[in-house]
C-alpha cells in the first residue's frame, strides 16, 4: 500500500447505462485489497514478523464483490454523473485545486453497480 495520490474517476455500471465518480485519493490501490474477516485491517501475510492467517484471507485479491465495497466505502461521497465528459470536467477542474498529484488523472472500472 502507499500514499501515492491522484484523481480517480470511478467507472461503474447502472442499468443500460454508467455512472461516474470523481475524487482525489491517496492509495486508491487499497479498492484491491481484501479485508480479513477476523483481523479488520490488520493484513497480515506471514512476511511481516507475523504468521499468516489460515482463518481468512487477506490481500489483493479479484473478487469484484471486495473492490466494489471498498470502492463504495473510498467514492461514498462523491458526486454522480452519468456523463463521462462531465466527469473529465470534474475531475480537471478538482486537478486545478490540488497542489500536486503524482498520477494525474486516471480511470478505474469496477463492473459491478455502484
Amino acid at each position: 500500500m502507499s500514499s501515492d495520490n491522484g484523481i480517480y474517476i470511478l467507472e461503474t455500471p447502472k442499468g443500460d447505462g454508467k455512472e461516474y465518480r470523481v475524487a482525489h485519493l491517496q492509495a486508491v490501490e487499497n479498492y484491491l485489497w481484501h479485508v480479513c474477516s477476523k483481523h479488520g485491517f490488520d493484513l497480515h501475510f506471514g512476511n511481516d514478523g507475523r504468521p499468516g492467517c489460515d482463518e481468512c484471507r487477506s490481500g489483493e485479491c479479484d473478487h469484484v464483490e471486495c473492490h466494489i465495497e471498498n470502492a463504495r466505502e473510498m467514492w461514498g461521497d462523491c458526486k454522480v454523473f452519468t456523463n463521462q465528459d462531465d466527469a473529465l470536467k470534474f475531475a480537471l477542474d478538482l486537478a486545478n485545486q490540488v497542489e500536486w498529484t503524482e498520477y494525474g488523472i486516471c480511470s478505474i472500472i469496477i463492473p459491478k453497480e455502484f
